[in-house]
């Protein structure tokens, strides 16, 4: 299979992924804000070094509504990330990375699916399970593994004049 049905399937896939994938009522603004994430994606199929950086982005929103005791205004991002983190494993095997790597990226992606899972959780009743605080350390370290191998991806990339 072409790289590109391959590419053109995988996100037919996500977009049903994300259909199915909606257990909470999102805010009229994250709906949003997740539309016209999903169209900048649809206009430019993600790659996996973008797909990082907006894992980035929305860890650090999440971090610092929970350190700022605003756990609230996480919910919406909480969301969003768990969608982006389904797509890391599949995207990075359309990089130059190594098995070995994708290897990695599986991993990291599913310390992260599990260590926010359990913070979303706890806006859903469960009470008595880990808080931000216990899982931010396999946070950081997943993302840390994540940024490593997404800016081994970019070096691997040939340089565009």
């Amino acid at each position: 299979m072409k790289k590109r049905q391959r590419m053109a399937i995988q996100f037919a896939g996500v977009v049903l992924l994300m259909g199915l994938v909606t257990a909470c009522k999102q805010s009229p603004e994250a709906e949003e804000h997740a539309h016209d994430h999903h169209d900048e994606h649809a206009s430019v199929l993600a790659s996996f070094e973008s797909s990082v950086e907006d894992v980035l982005e929305h860890g650090a929103t999440i971090q610092e509504a929970f350190e700022s005791d605003s756990p609230d205004a996480a919910h919406d991002a909480l969301h969003i990330i768990g969608h982006l983190i389904e797509t890391l494993p599949e995207l990075a095997v359309d990089t130059d990375l190594s098995e070995s790597d994708w290897s990695e990226v599986k991993s990291a992606s599913d310390q992260l699916m599990e260590a926010y899972g359990h913070v979303d959780a706890q806006f859903h009743g469960v009470t008595d399970g880990p808080s931000f605080a216990d899982v931010k350390p396999t946070i950081l370290q997943a993302t840390e593994v994540l940024r490593k191998l997404a800016d081994k991806s970019a070096a691997a990339k040939p340089q565009q004049p």
